[in-house]
């Protein structure tokens, strides 16, 4: 009986002859490609998150100056619109509107920042639960410029014209119909302020907390000579 070897054609022998041979080669080559993929899918995602991380310190930046700009006790604007509710609130007392804020306007309540990388959706990557927050803040803040622009389109239309007449109360001291938002606006408006403050602090601990490579060293305390 011939042996299971001679049966085998010899084209068939040298085939398989050459795969053996071919094999650890073969092996060599698929490993150095797939290491080769996996190294640059590594790269790649190091890459993005190192983007993420860049963009978040923008956000965090943004954020820390709105807090900053908001909290400083005398020239911040959480102050600022403390300061025109309580003239609003004593001139209501006496019932006769004497001093008016007239415009407000300024930048440093401002987050262009955040506001256009929301809406450019740069921030469409980052964490979920962290955009989240920051896309509600950024529509409580929105809020916040609406309310102001509208105090001012109420004060230039219905109150700078009428100071000399002085319609705004009734017999009783009560604001007069259409006069209502006399004391809603500074009163909301300085809400707003505090509000936003608040959150976009504790934002920063949100930041702080996933990100804490971020978060600036604490200053050191200079002994005192």
């Amino acid at each position: 009986m011939d042996s299971p070897s001679a049966q085998i054609p010899p084209a068939s022998l040298w085939f398989r002859l050459k795969l053996n041979q071919l094999l650890p080669e073969l092996i060599v080559v698929f490993i150095g490609v797939f290491a080769a993929f996996v190294l640059s899918a590594y790269q790649a995602e190091q890459q993005k998150e190192q983007q993420r991380i860049e963009i978040v310190r923008a956000v965090r930046v943004d954020l820390a100056t709105y807090v900053a700009n908001g909290s400083e006790p005398k020239q911040g604007f959480v102050h600022y619109f403390t300061e025109i509710n309580r003239s609003n609130q004593l001139q209501l007392k006496k019932q006769r509107l004497e001093r008016l804020p007239g415009v407000i306007f300024g930048d440093y309540w401002h987050l262009e920042g955040v506001n256009m990388m929301l809406a450019s959706g740069r921030l469409n990557d980052i964490d979920l639960a962290l955009y989240r927050s920051l896309a509600r803040f950024n529509t409580l803040h929105q809020n916040f410029l609406r309310m102001i622009e509208g105090y001012n389109q109420y004060q230039l239309q219905y109150l700078m014209p009428h100071l000399v007449q002085q319609p705004f109360f009734q017999a009783d001291g009560s604001l007069a119909p259409g006069y209502e938002s006399i004391a809603m606006y500074p009163e909301q408006l300085q809400r707003f302020s505090e509000v936003t403050v608040q959150i976009a602090q504790e934002l920063l601990g949100e930041i702080d907390k996933k990100y804490p490579e971020l978060k600036p060293p604490a200053r050191s305390k200079t002994p005192a000579e």
